[in-house]
């Protein structure tokens, strides 16, 4: 590994991305990283986010990745590409679908149809979103049903990706603490409904998710960074193979941190997001990848993070 890497990270400053670019500059000196640009819209104005640009490999560049005159250019300065920036999330998607092709879509088709075939390593983030229902556990040879815009336009990146030579994870639904923290995503988001107001009302609670840390997660974007050459052209299921369960078994993990937490059911209320499934990671496990985190890593860490933000809030209110 002669040439310096010079990576470009688009929506750098998200929740995976700044663990990921964190991780980056860790192992700066192993992976031979000359520098690290970070194409970012600032649009969540997180001060955590910052903290990663004390790293002098990293420079952030603030813009639209719907800029194609800016992303172009980027790309052709870069040998290594994880296209983040993402609009995520089906009812998200749903309520603007034409920023949601732009960025989840078109931004990707640009990024390889002006990147270096010969040079340029592009590791995407897909989505398992891509496998609807199934009442099997799937792998990555498993039916595809997009059930959203956000699917759709993400499995539309994934064949680009894949045409180009490049690696598609398809990831499980992230959970953890981060610079730039996600309060929707479901494990987070139901830790927070314990915490405050102390209960959820859940609908669907039979549904069926696969689910992997963020640091986890940005852990095996290096990994497919350093096994690049016997990787590429192929797409990997990446979440933590013991963490598939329902949502109502999710709660029960969270109720043996939190007792009091009380889960109400709602028999009549369709669930937005109609996804159920169990996932086979052992495509990417064969690789010699395994997670880290469970849920006894990732429960207690995300109640003491939010306890803190809540105290804080309280505190706030209160002066």
């Amino acid at each position: 590994m002669d040439k310096k890497q010079n990576i470009l990270v688009t929506g750098g400053l998200g929740f995976l991305g700044t663990t990921l670019i964190s991780q980056l500059c860790e192992r700066a000196e192993e992976l031979n990283i000359g520098k690290i640009t970070i194409l970012d819209s600032a649009l969540f104005k997180d001060d955590g986010a910052i903290a990663i640009l004390r790293d002098p490999r990293v420079e952030l560049v603030i813009g639209d990745v719907r800029n194609k005159e800016l992303l172009v250019k980027l790309v052709r300065e870069h040998n290594v590409i994880y296209p983040l920036a993402a609009l995520v999330g089906a009812p998200r998607c749903a309520k603007t679908p034409d920023e949601a092709r732009a960025i989840n879509y078109q931004q990707v088709l640009d990024i390889v149809n002006n990147a270096d075939f010969n040079t340029t390593k592009i590791i995407y983030p897909h989505t398992n979103s891509i496998f609807g229902q199934s009442a099997v556990p799937v792998d990555e040879n498993s039916e595809i049903q997009c059930l959203s815009i956000y699917a759709t336009s993400k499995h539309k990146s994934e064949n680009e990706v894949l045409a180009f030579g490049g690696i598609s994870l398809r990831l499980a639904t992230l959970a953890g603490l981060s610079y730039r923290q996600r309060k929707d995503l479901l494990v987070n988001s139901t830790i927070l409904a314990a915490l405050n107001p102390g209960y959820i009302l859940m609908y669907e609670p039979h549904f069926q998710r696969n689910y992997i840390s963020v640091r986890d997660a940005a852990r095996a974007f290096i990994h497919a960074l350093v096994n690049y050459d016997s990787m590429k052209g192929k797409a990997f299921n990446t979440g933590n193979t013991k963490l598939n369960c329902s949502k109502v078994e999710l709660t029960q993990h969270i109720q043996r941190y939190l007792p009091k937490f009380i889960v109400k059911f709602d028999d009549f209320t369709k669930d937005p997001d109609q996804r159920s499934y169990i996932v086979k990671n052992d495509r990417l496990e064969a690789t010699g990848f395994s997670c880290e985190d469970d849920f006894d890593v990732i429960i207690p860490q995300v109640i003491k993070g939010y306890k803190l933000l809540l105290e804080c809030s309280s505190r706030h209110t209160n002066l």
